[in-house]
């Protein structure tokens, strides 16, 4: 058995579903607040403050999920939290450079 797949099958299934439902409500949860703020004609500096201050329930859930996963891969606390952190600045990121695009 090759190492990525003992790594996947370490992982409970209904954790990975659980994460992958809280990562759609976050997701929609961002670009609502997208919609809403085109809406406004909202400038994107204005916008860019605000994304990074909204959804922050869904944010939470996703976060603690995600970090949880690493772990079970056989990532650190740390090494877990670090990965969660960039992988939200560059989910966040999309959405604000998704909005100037829009």
């Amino acid at each position: 058995m090759s190492l990525i797949l003992a790594t996947a099958l370490a992982v409970e299934p209904a954790l990975l579903e659980r994460a992958d439902a809280l990562n759609e409500a976050y997701v929609s949860c961002l670009f609502e607040v997208a919609r809403e703020s085109q809406e406004a004609d909202m400038p994107i500096d204005q916008f860019a403050r605000l994304v990074n201050h909204s959804c922050l329930t869904e944010r939470d859930a996703l976060q603690e999920a995600s970090i949880e996963i690493h772990m079970q891969r056989g990532a650190t606390q740390a090494e877990a939290e670090a990965e969660w952190a960039r992988i939200d600045v560059i989910g966040r990121r999309s959405v604000i450079q998704a909005y100037w695009n829009g």
